[in-house]
Formats: structure tokens, sequence, C-alpha cells
């Protein structure tokens, strides 16, 4: 821009302002003038490395504005887009999408009659019309737009209609009915229909209150053995391939859904029962039920293994012989119930002790009786200082026969033996130191009226043939 005239703006308040794309310019001999005291001039420049050339007269002096948003004015081929263009390739040949004049060639092809006609313009005075260049295509906008969705916007002889389109109000609910209302846009009115909510398993839907609400139910809940499981993902009433289905009565068969709704038995190797307890757990093969564990009973431990079919159970009869004690006069039998009992028994046994004869078995023990011998079974011992002062008490039951023992004829020998059957005391008592205290030949007193010479102060010894037992004590 370059000023070569009287430019003034009278008046109060009256400004000048120039602005130059590329070059500003107040030639010499030029005025800018304006009210001193409230009027004011100003120059905008856009080039940086261009400054203004201000060699006229300006009254009041200028204010000079650099603003960097001013483009320079176009040069066509410079390969920067500037104003008035719509392209630059950098080149000013056509045919390679922009034209010789820096203009996008697909929206010269969209604009009949150019360059007599503007480029993009459409004629039609309510459009606005523009290049798009990243579309390569003339884009006309309608300011006919009246901010309905529903209506269609057209200008035709300069003037503005809008025409109402149902089909614009589809919002894709099969339970609304959508119309255009010219003033309110799309009104949606709830409809009675099918639908489809996605889901299977809940049944067929339909529309209540603009929404698909309404579901029929499970549509495999009348459906047959293996066609009643409603399967979400397969959007079937089919039961799997190898899902339970009713047993056929038979142990050895597999009863199992074929997955296109039939229930199959096919052969099975399961457990079953062949009516026999004593040949074990059976087991089905190639459908029969021929496979046997064996006798259940083997190494079940005594007493229990012995197979009854007629109880079915792994018992060994009530008396059968078990684990012997080592106890002669213990019997060893099974109680018929699992358990090996050892009662006591009776008759004639051995204990080891030769000085007993006649031993037999009472309450479980080997019980044995000498003519002159006695098992000790209890025993008191004190020992004080001095010899003479130390004391023992013995005392002892003898069961078996003791017919005839009478100490007063045939005198008592005492001896103590420890467990090996070493002796650790002995004492003789002669017969004539006996006095068969009862006079009935069961109660004998002994008195030691010799002194020292036997050990034993005093001994009793009971006797009774009716009871088959001896009891005697001693001290010493």
């Amino acid at each position: 821009m370059t000023a070569t005239a009287v430019v003034d703006a009278a008046g109060d308040f009256g400004s000048n302002a120039l602005i130059g794309h590329d070059v500003v310019e107040v030639a010499l001999g030029a005025q800018l003038g304006a009210d001193a005291g409230s009027g004011q001039n100003s120059v905008e420049y856009g080039r940086v490395e261009v400054p203004p050339v201000l060699a006229g007269t300006i009254v009041p002096a200028a204010e000079v504005i650099f603003n960097p948003l001013l483009s320079a004015c176009a040069t066509c081929g410079n390969g920067r887009v500037e104003v008035g263009e719509t392209c630059d390739d950098g080149n000013t040949s056509g045919g390679d999408g922009c034209s010789g004049d820096c203009q996008d060639e697909g929206c010269i092809a969209g604009t009949p009659g150019y360059p007599a006609v503007p480029l993009c313009d459409d004629g039609e005075v309510c459009s606005a019309d523009s290049c798009d260049t990243a579309a390569h295509a003339c884009v006309h906008l309608s300011p006919c737009d009246d901010g309905i969705a529903c209506t269609v916007d057209t200008c035709q002889g300069g003037q503005c209609f809008h025409t109402a389109d149902d089909g614009r109000c589809d919002d894709g609910n099969p339970c609304t009915r959508g119309s255009c209302d010219p003033a309110l846009g799309c009104v949606q009115v709830p409809v009675s229909a099918t639908c489809d909510d996605g889901v299977f398993c809940n049944g067929d839907d339909t529309c209540a209150g603009g929404s698909c609400s309404v579901h029929s139910g499970d549509p495999c809940a009348m459906g047959s053995e293996c066609a009643d499981r409603c399967d979400e993902v397969g959007r079937t009433c089919l039961s799997p391939a190898g899902y339970p289905c009713h047993e056929d009565g038979d142990p050895c068969t597999d009863d199992l859904c074929d997955g296109a709704g039939g229930c199959t038995h096919p052969p099975g190797n399961g457990p079953c029962d062949d009516g026999l307890f004593c040949n074990g757990p059976d087991h089905c093969s190639a459908g029969l039920c021929i496979v046997h564990d064996g006798d259940p009973c083997l190494g079940g431990g005594q007493c229990r293994d012995l197979c009854d079919e007629g109880l079915d159970a792994c018992l060994a009869p009530a008396g059968s012989p078990c684990t012997d004690d080592g106890n002669p006069c213990t019997d060893d039998t099974c109680d018929g119930a699992g358990s090996c009992l050892h009662t006591p028994g009776t008759g004639p046994c051995d204990d080891g002790d030769p000085c007993t004869t006649d031993d037999q078995c009472v309450d479980g023990a080997c019980r044995g009786v000498g003519e002159s011998s006695f098992s000790t079974t209890k025993i008191q011992a004190r020992s004080r200082a001095g010899v003479e002062k130390d004391k023992m008490r013995m005392k002892a039951l003898v069961l078996g026969s003791v017919a005839g023992l009478d100490p007063a004829a045939s005198g008592v020998i005492f001896q103590l033996r420890g467990r090996r059957g070493e002796p650790i005391y002995e004492a003789t008592l002669p017969a004539s130191a006996w006095v068969n205290a009862a006079g009935r030949g069961r109660s004998f007193r002994y008195r030691d009226s010799g002194g020292p010479r036997s050990g034993v102060r005093r001994a009793v010894v009971k006797v009774r043939p009716d009871k088959g037992w001896v009891r005697f004590s001693l001290v010493a």
C-alpha cells in the first residue's frame, strides 16, 4: 500500500489507519492528518523485514504496529499458500492437482465456468462457498440451517425452505416410531411391536413403554430331555454331548446326551454289583458286570480274614482259633465280631517251678502247690542299725490241692528266690515248733522256742482244703 495524496480525517476523534500485508509507504509529498487533540494515525504492517516507509507529512505522528498475522501478498509458485490461493506446490504448472494460478484443481472442476466464475461459486445467494483443500472439493454451506435436525434446509431463489423428513427421526429403537415436527424436532411415540434384546435365554421379546422389556421366559423350559437346557452362547436348547440324562437301569451303560437332543446309553466301565460279596467289588467291561477284585477279606487281620457270603461280612466264626498270647491258662478264640479274645481257662498246667506239683489254671494264671514250698505274693523288709533289728514280713496265698498239708507233722521250709530263681532267703521251721492252734487241722502257729536258730520270730499257716488254698505269713 502506498499513500500519495492528502488524507485528512477532519473533526474530533478522527483517525487514519494504513494496513499493508506486504509494503506500507507514505510517499514524499503525501499528507496524513487528523485532529491534533483527539485524532490519531496508525500504520500496521506484516513483514518484519520490510518496515513502513514514512516519507510524507503525518500529523499527529503515526503509531507503527507490526502484526505477524498479516499474510504477505500472494506469490504463486513460492511453495506457501497465501491470500487468494487454495494451493501452492512450488511451481506454476497445472495438471498436478494445483493449477498454474495456485488454485485447487478439484475445486476448479467443481466450478463450471471457471475462471469467469469465481472458484466454487454455485450462483446461489443463500450459500457460503469455499474450497476444501483437504477433500479437493467445493463446500457450499447454507445459512438457512434452522437448527432442527430432522428438517431439510434448502435455498431457492435466495429464499430458505425447511422441509420435515420423518426418516431422519429413526433412532434405531423398534419400540418407538419417530416423526419430525418442524418446530420441535424429532418426536418419539411408543409402539407395540416385537423386538429383540439380544438375549436368547429370556425368550421372545415385545415392546412396552418404548423399550424392549417384556420377555416370554426360558424358551427351553418345555423342551424334551437333552433339549431343555438353554445355552446362551450357542443360542440353542440342546444339552452338550456327554451331558447326563435319565438312567436306563443298567449300571454297565453310560447315560449321556448325544448333543442333538437324544439320550444314549453306550457301554460303560463303571462300578456294578453281581450280588456276590465274596468275589469283591465288581466293575463293568464291554457293558457287562464281569470284572471282580477278588476276596475282600484277604489281609483283613485275624478274626476278619474269612469271608461269610451269608452275612456279607469278613468275620471268622465265634470260637475260631486266633493268635496265642503265650499264656497256657487262657483260651485264644475269635468272638465272632472281629476280635481275638483271651478268656481264662481251666485244667492242668506247668508253672515252671520244680518245687510245685499239681499245677492248675485258675483265673487265667497257672497255680502250683508243693508239699513244702509256697509262692510269695507280698514282702515287706525294713533295715535298721544292727542286724538283730532288721525285720521282714512275708505273706503268700497258694491255690491248688492242699489235702493232707500238716506243718506240725512235716515242718516247713520257707524259700525266697529272685526273678531268675537265685536264692535270697531260706528258713527251716521244724515240725516240733508248729502248734495246731484251732485243733481242727486248719490253723497252725509257729513259735521258735529255740531262739535265733531259725531266724523266724513267728509264722501262721491257714489251710482250707474245702476252698483249695493255703495262706501263710511270717515275720523274720
